[in-house]
């Protein structure tokens, strides 16, 4: 059976304060079946397979077997560690908030990208239009210059320098991100939409990589929406956010360990 999980959080302090009874047979034996449970998701009552996790003979094994049961439920099938299984249960839900969560970013970034190719050939054909119309103006002004230059009253030797063309606040040829053909397509959904029109107001037309990272660190669309909105009060909105992409999504509320599970890292 191949291991699920090469790695498992380790509580030291309270290991040593539940373990201080035991010997260093014990104590060894009872981190190899503790580490065999969290990579493997169980362990067998059998004492045949326990002692071989423990690298004992059986003999071995049942001269320490009564004294590391008490760490455990056991049953006719099994050893149940409790702790360790709420753990494993945390760790489930997390990585499948995680995985949901980047299926939709997926999923939306390509769609993102579809649209943004669309609105960039409109923004070039509407901002080639508007430079047309700049040159339009600025040729009507140079030709009403000389046809009244050149007229019966005009001085052979005096000059009217052109009037300039006329121009807009945004000037010809500026997109207007806000309103104009050019302005970034909002995703689908109305949580979704509703943290992106939030999020660009707060952080600017650049925040998408930022909420998105939002999105992954919190793991799912609401946590990160309560986190936006929790942004307009801030000083600082866009460190805000970013340390609360930092941080990562909060613990899970977890059922009081025992005297003899408080070993297991709670900040998993």
């Amino acid at each position: 059976m191949v291991a699920k999980r090469p790695w498992m959080p380790l509580y030291i302090a309270d290991y040593l304060a539940d373990t201080q009874h035991l010997s260093i047979t014990e104590s060894g034996a009872y981190l190899h079946l503790i580490m065999a449970y969290w990579q493997y998701e169980e362990l067998h009552a059998n004492a045949h397979a326990l002692s071989r996790i423990c690298r004992m003979t059986l003999d071995e094994w049942g001269g320490i077997e009564p004294v590391l049961a008490r760490f455990f439920t056991v049953t006719e099938t099994h050893w149940i560690h409790h702790r360790i299984e709420a753990e494993l249960a945390k760790t489930k839900r997390i990585s499948k908030a995680r995985r949901e969560a980047a299926n939709i970013r997926h999923g939306k970034t390509d769609a993102n990208s579809d649209a943004s190719g669309d609105a960039n050939s409109g923004a070039s054909a509407d901002a080639n239009a508007r430079a047309e119309n700049s040159i339009r103006t600025h040729t009507s002004h140079l030709t009403l210059h000389i046809e009244e230059s050149s007229g019966p009253d005009s001085s052979p030797n005096k000059e009217s320098p052109p009037t300039p063309p006329r121009r807009g606040k945004r000037g010809g040829g500026q997109l207007d991100l806000q309103n104009g053909s050019g302005s970034k397509p909002l995703p689908e959904g109305d949580d979704r939409a509703e943290l992106f029109t939030l999020g660009r107001r707060l952080l600017g037309e650049d925040a998408d990589p930022l909420i998105n990272r939002l999105i992954r660190s919190k793991g799912s669309i609401a946590e990160a929406l309560q986190v936006m909105h929790g942004a307009k009060g801030a000083k600082n909105a866009h460190s805000y956010v970013a340390a609360a992409a930092i941080r990562g999504p909060p613990p899970a509320e977890l059922k009081k360990p025992g005297e003899d599970d408080r070993y297991l890292d709670p900040r998993l």
